[in-house]
């Protein structure tokens, strides 16, 4: 089953991706263009893992670049994604039925590309 990232704070909000099998879609669907790819806890740019590293997760944080010494750029909180370092940050995307790294490439997403 497919994760749906949706913008802002509920499931009411617009979906801009779906993850699929390590893979992350543009849009409502898998029919939709591949951004970036997912590997372990490291999130590429492009359609596998050739592409650019550009995020890498450690627990529950998302830091830019490739390495855990990049700047934190969010916090994933179960199915909510937060700007920043904590969960006190503005809360910037939901996510249904996905994890942590779900939560990640929202973060990635909206704050990196």
């Amino acid at each position: 089953m497919a994760s749906k990232v949706y913008l802002g704070t509920s499931t009411w909000g617009k979906q801009i991706l779906t993850i699929e099998s390590g893979k992350v879609y543009l849009g409502t669907s898998t029919w939709g263009k591949q951004i970036m790819t997912i590997d372990g806890n490291k999130i590429y740019e492009g359609t596998s893992t050739w592409g650019k590293q550009i995020a890498v997760v450690d627990k529950d944080r998302v830091f830019k670049g490739t390495s855990t010494w990049g700047k934190q750029i969010a916090v994933v909180d179960r199915d909510k994604v937060y700007e920043g370092t904590s969960t006190w940050g503005k809360q910037i995307a939901v996510v249904e039925d996905g994890g942590r790294m779900s939560g990640a490439v929202a973060a990635v997403y909206l704050l990196l590309m």
